[in-house]
């Protein structure tokens, strides 16, 4: 009778193990589906940086050959877009090669 015992408590445990495979094999793929989601998100967000650095530069030379027109307030335009960067705190950085800091890592896609 023992040996039955154990028998069912092996094939409880095996059908608990599949299952726990399972759900893990789910979550897996799920995990996949957003990183490669969060990578879409940093590849915009690195777009809008440099097109917001663009503007900056815009106006720069644009203000340089017209000294006397005020850019103020279009500044301060390109300064508060550039300050959600702050309020973001996950905002993507440049991925960083851990032997070389100084050389920076291509996203993977």
């Amino acid at each position: 009778m023992r040996f039955w015992d154990l028998f069912r408590n092996l094939k409880t445990i095996l059908d608990r193990l599949s299952r726990i495979e399972r759900a893990q094999s789910q979550l897996n793929r799920k995990a996949e589906i957003i990183m490669g989601k969060q990578a879409d998100l940093d590849a915009i967000v690195v777009r809008i940086d440099n097109a917001v650095a663009g503007i900056r530069q815009d106006i720069a030379d644009i203000k340089a050959a017209n000294p006397e027109v005020d850019f103020s307030a279009l500044e301060a335009k390109v300064g508060t877009l550039e300050g959600l960067d702050s309020e973001y705190p996950g905002a993507p950085q440049e991925p960083t090669n851990p032997e070389n800091p100084e050389n920076p890592v291509e996203p993977q896609r």
